[in-house]
């Protein structure tokens, strides 16, 4: 008990610091690294190509090392505050490598909280090899010292795919746990396709899936359209892939999602038989995507402007049937104009849509292209949030020519964002965190007509949430932890007929949770103390 309060009484005094000090969301966050940057480097050039928020408040970040001859996949463990934890690898460094291939990079991680047998935590990359034309994308599963499983796969490795490039990965633990690996094809003499490979706890393709653990996506068309894939997510029975299409014929690039069911069939209630395909007439690449527990998928990346000869910010909105949302930004897209800039990677948290990526600047006394890292935040309706940073964008360099972002976490209170930045002597990998305002930006001046009842309070092994009062509309339901992590959502789940929802907290973190219940109209938070 003792330990739970001291963590309340620290919010209190780090919320009442930020206002001390007259920090805002969107600043630095001055107790991450060097007031809030944080570089990390290797013999050779580093980057960050993904990272993942571990349950004790670590970091985990993978990319690669690499030099002009050869590079190894890197991971690094990082304490809260951005020190190194040395007790992980070879003094916080793991190096991988695969077979007699000369390049090696981890693309993404997935990092699982479940035991299964004797692993505390399970990290599933997807490694993209080269060697001359070669590619292949491979997986495997490390422990929390830094040791690949040998019982994974063959040898600690899963079969690899010949393939173009990496697409995509997801780590599901329910009902058990299995991994989803999508790879880019291109033949020479066939049409382009996205294969989606299913595997098991063993790292074994899952027969049950597809055609024998396989499923693949093309182009509905017939024509050799080039399919990119960029991200894949998996919610609640449905797996998205999203990316990009190229069309040689009209020389248009178009955003596409494409639906599954968790058997690998095509959700055909979604898009056309399956897949949507924007309608933009331009170039539009897309990067980043995320789900809601509703099923909406929000895509991220950029389209060209003609008019201004630059990139667009592009946000996409789509329903859980593959039709664009027609109430977000105009018909379902939202353009952000202005600046010359790719969206990496998106994050849709409660009521704010986070993105990350690359401004492309011309500079004034080399005559040549820099870039910058941006952190934009919008509002649920696809405008931009100017409350956030400087009228909803926060700029950050590091001291280098070129500066790149591709992944982002969001906490409540805290925004991470990982990349590299290139000074054209050295390549380092490049992190940055920010404050954020989800907890203290709350608005409860509507408590008085609808109020919110939490008990048992310490909650052991349920906790029920009551709505009373004036209640005319249906309600969402989130939970976030002492990290201030989403670990439960419900769109729409209380109102007028359901004003009681009972769940079990026994898959919830002991600690101090908050509890937030919402709907366009009306913001109640409640603080929710566990004790499992």
């Amino acid at each position: 008990m003792k330990r739970i309060l001291c963590l309340f009484q620290l919010s209190i005094v780090v919320l009442f610091s930020q206002f001390l000090y007259g920090q805002n969301a969107g600043d630095l966050d001055p107790s991450f690294g060097d007031g809030g940057k944080l570089l990390i480097n290797c013999d050779n050039d580093a980057k960050i190509n993904d990272m993942e928020i571990l349950d004790n408040g670590q970091i985990l970040v993978a990319g690669s090392c690499a030099s002009a001859e050869s590079s190894e996949g890197m991971m690094v463990l990082l304490n809260e505050d951005g020190s190194i934890d040395t007790s992980f690898g070879d003094d916080g460094f793991v190096y991988i490598s695969y077979e007699d291939f000369a390049f090696t990079e981890i693309d993404a991680i997935k990092v699982s909280s479940s035991n299964f047998g004797n692993w505390w935590a399970q990290i599933e990359f997807g490694a993209k090899q080269l060697n001359d034309q070669t590619r292949k994308i491979s997986s495997c599963q490390i422990d929390s010292n830094g040791d690949i499983n040998p019982s994974f796969g063959d040898q600690g490795f899963i079969d690899p795919c010949e393939a173009n490039s990496f697409a995509g990965m997801w780590l599901t633990t329910e009902p058990e746990f299995s991994l989803y690996i999508a790879c880019n094809l291109h033949p020479t003499d066939g049409i382009s396709e996205v294969d989606i490979r299913k595997l098991t706890a063993a790292g074994l393709l899952d027969i049950d899936f597809g055609d024998n653990g396989l499923t693949k996506v093309v182009d509905l068309s017939g024509n050799d359209h080039d399919i990119i894939g960029t991200s894949l997510k998996e919610n609640n029975q449905k797996l998205v892939l999203v990316g990009y299409e190229y069309m040689p014929e009209t020389s248009t690039q178009e955003a596409f999602a494409a639906a599954f069911n968790t058997d690998g069939t095509p959700q055909t209630s979604f898009g056309n038989q399956g897949i949507w395909l924007g309608n933009l007439g331009s170039a539009a690449f897309i990067q980043g995507a995320d789900m809601t527990n509703n099923n909406s998928i929000f895509l991220g990346g950029s389209v060209w402007n003609g008019d201004l000869a630059m990139y667009d910010k592009l946000i996409i909105k789509l329903t859980s049937s593959g039709e664009l949302d027609t109430q977000f930004g105009n018909g379902g897209y939202s353009y952000d104009s202005g600046d010359d800039a790719d969206i990496e990677d998106i994050k849709k948290i409660l009521d704010r849509m986070y993105v990350t990526g690359e401004i492309y600047t011309l500079g004034k006394s080399s005559g040549e292209w820099q870039t910058s890292i941006f952190l934009t935040r919008y509002l649920e309706d696809g405008s931009v949030d100017e409350t956030f940073g400087d009228n909803g964008d926060v700029i950050t360099d590091f001291e280098a020519i070129y500066n790149y972002a591709n992944v982002i976490k969001v906490y409540a209170d805290k925004i991470l964002v990982g990349g590299y930045k290139n000074n054209a002597i050295e390549q380092s990998m490049a992190l940055a965190r920010y404050l954020n305002d989800i907890n203290v930006s709350v608005d409860n001046h509507k408590e008085n007509t609808v109020g919110v009842k939490i008990y048992p309070l310490p909650a052991d092994k349920f906790v029920t949430v009551e709505l009373n009062g004036n209640i005319k509309d249906k309600y969402s339901v989130s939970i976030m932890n002492t990290l201030g992590q989403v670990v439960y959502q419900a769109d729409n789940s209380m109102g007028p007929d359901v004003k009681k929802l009972t769940l079990s907290t026994t898959e919830l973190s002991p600690g101090l949770n908050t509890v937030r219940i919402e709907n366009s109209e009306n913001v109640i938070t409640k603080k929710l103390l566990i004790v499992n």
